[in-house]
Protein backbone atom coordinates (compact mmCIF):
# COMPACT_ATOMS: atom_id res chain seq x y z
CA UNK A 1 0.00 0.00 0.00
CA UNK A 2 2.83 2.40 0.82
CA UNK A 3 4.45 1.77 -2.54
CA UNK A 4 1.18 2.43 -4.31
CA UNK A 5 0.73 5.70 -2.41
CA UNK A 6 4.31 6.71 -3.16
CA UNK A 7 3.76 6.07 -6.87
CA UNK A 8 0.55 8.12 -6.84
CA UNK A 9 2.31 11.03 -5.15
CA UNK A 10 5.19 10.82 -7.62
CA UNK A 11 2.78 10.76 -10.59
CA UNK A 12 0.80 13.71 -9.27
CA UNK A 13 3.98 15.71 -8.67
CA UNK A 14 5.31 14.86 -12.14
CA UNK A 15 2.09 15.91 -13.83
CA UNK A 16 1.90 19.12 -11.79
CA UNK A 17 5.46 20.12 -12.65
CA UNK A 18 5.07 19.17 -16.30
CA UNK A 19 1.93 21.29 -16.64
CA UNK A 20 3.69 24.54 -15.75
CA UNK A 21 4.87 26.30 -18.91
CA UNK A 22 8.48 27.40 -19.27
CA UNK A 23 9.04 30.90 -20.61
CA UNK A 24 12.32 31.71 -22.36
CA UNK A 25 13.32 35.18 -23.52
CA UNK A 26 15.71 34.74 -26.45
CA UNK A 27 16.61 38.42 -26.83
CA UNK A 28 19.92 40.08 -25.96
CA UNK A 29 20.91 40.68 -22.32
CA UNK A 30 20.23 44.42 -22.70
CA UNK A 31 16.73 43.76 -24.05
CA UNK A 32 16.01 41.25 -21.28
CA UNK A 33 17.20 43.68 -18.60
CA UNK A 34 14.94 46.41 -20.02
CA UNK A 35 11.87 44.23 -19.34
CA UNK A 36 10.63 40.68 -19.70
CA UNK A 37 7.80 38.29 -18.88
CA UNK A 38 7.65 37.61 -15.14
CA UNK A 39 9.43 34.35 -14.36
CA UNK A 40 11.04 34.07 -17.79
CA UNK A 41 14.48 32.55 -18.20
CA UNK A 42 16.98 34.36 -20.38
CA UNK A 43 18.79 32.37 -23.07
CA UNK A 44 19.87 34.28 -26.20
CA UNK A 45 18.47 32.66 -29.35
CA UNK A 46 21.89 31.58 -30.62
CA UNK A 47 22.61 29.78 -27.33
CA UNK A 48 19.25 28.10 -26.78
CA UNK A 49 20.39 24.57 -27.69
CA UNK A 50 23.08 24.55 -24.99
CA UNK A 51 21.27 26.82 -22.55
CA UNK A 52 18.11 24.72 -22.33
CA UNK A 53 20.03 21.98 -20.53
CA UNK A 54 20.57 24.27 -17.54
CA UNK A 55 16.81 24.49 -17.01
CA UNK A 56 16.17 20.77 -16.47
CA UNK A 57 13.21 20.82 -18.88
CA UNK A 58 11.61 17.65 -20.26
CA UNK A 59 11.43 17.31 -24.03
CA UNK A 60 7.62 17.31 -23.88
CA UNK A 61 7.32 20.32 -21.56
CA UNK A 62 5.39 23.33 -22.78
CA UNK A 63 8.07 25.88 -23.74
CA UNK A 64 7.20 29.43 -24.78
CA UNK A 65 9.83 31.45 -26.62
CA UNK A 66 9.66 35.15 -27.37
CA UNK A 67 11.88 37.96 -28.63
CA UNK A 68 11.26 41.42 -30.07
CA UNK A 69 8.90 40.47 -32.89
CA UNK A 70 9.06 36.67 -33.24
CA UNK A 71 11.92 36.11 -35.70
CA UNK A 72 14.60 35.07 -33.22
CA UNK A 73 12.05 33.03 -31.29
CA UNK A 74 11.28 31.12 -34.50
CA UNK A 75 14.97 30.34 -35.05
CA UNK A 76 15.23 29.11 -31.44
CA UNK A 77 12.01 27.08 -31.80
CA UNK A 78 13.34 25.27 -34.84
CA UNK A 79 16.64 24.57 -33.04
CA UNK A 80 14.83 23.02 -30.07
CA UNK A 81 12.53 20.98 -32.31
CA UNK A 82 15.58 19.55 -34.09
CA UNK A 83 16.80 18.50 -30.64
CA UNK A 84 13.56 16.61 -29.97
CA UNK A 85 11.54 19.15 -27.99
CA UNK A 86 7.95 18.58 -29.06
CA UNK A 87 5.88 21.31 -27.43
CA UNK A 88 7.66 24.56 -28.32
CA UNK A 89 5.58 27.66 -29.00
CA UNK A 90 6.74 30.89 -30.62
CA UNK A 91 4.91 33.49 -28.53
CA UNK A 92 6.04 36.32 -30.81
CA UNK A 93 7.23 39.61 -29.37
CA UNK A 94 7.42 40.80 -25.77
CA UNK A 95 3.97 42.40 -25.65
CA UNK A 96 2.30 39.35 -27.19
CA UNK A 97 4.15 37.12 -24.74
CA UNK A 98 3.08 39.26 -21.78
CA UNK A 99 -0.55 39.07 -22.91
CA UNK A 100 -0.39 35.29 -23.34
CA UNK A 101 1.32 34.83 -19.98
CA UNK A 102 -1.34 36.96 -18.28
CA UNK A 103 -4.11 34.87 -19.89
CA UNK A 104 -2.52 31.68 -18.59
CA UNK A 105 -2.41 33.01 -15.04
CA UNK A 106 -6.15 33.69 -14.90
Amino acid sequence: MRQFLAVLIWLYTSVTWASEPVWIDVRSPAEFNAGHVDGAHHIPFDQVESGIHGLDVNKDSEIYLYCGAGGRAQVAKESLERRGYSNVINAGGLEEARDLSAQQQR
